[in-house]
């Protein structure tokens, strides 16, 4: 079970360090639901190696960080407009000839 634990918190510290990443080089917008949800994934799963170990403060920070990053995932995602009959994942599809 530790081994898992320690995965579990080597991948949440990469989805955090990688948000911050991202948005530092302007690949993400400080907005979007694709920064939320790295940010509330890797908040998550600290928690819970943090609440594994005991450290009472650091699951406190990281839930809070995984509830405030779901609330921004939240609102992005009211804000992502549907795509229209032509197009999937955002993308026009071209007609098709047959």
């Amino acid at each position: 079970m530790g081994f898992v634990i320690d995965v579990l918190g080597w991948v949440g510290t990469i989805a955090l360090l990688f948000s911050f990443w991202l948005l530092t080089v302007k690949r993400v917008t400080s907005d979007g639901y694709r920064y939320h949800a790295l940010n509330a994934s890797g908040a998550f799963l600290l928690a819970i190696t943090t609440a594994q170990a005991q450290a009472w403060s650091a699951v406190v920070l990281n839930a809070t960080w995984c509830l405030i990053a779901c609330t921004g995932l939240i609102q992005a995602l009211k804000k992502r407009p549907e795509p229209g009959p032509d197009e999937v994942d955002g993308v026009t599809q071209g007609s098709v000839r047959k």
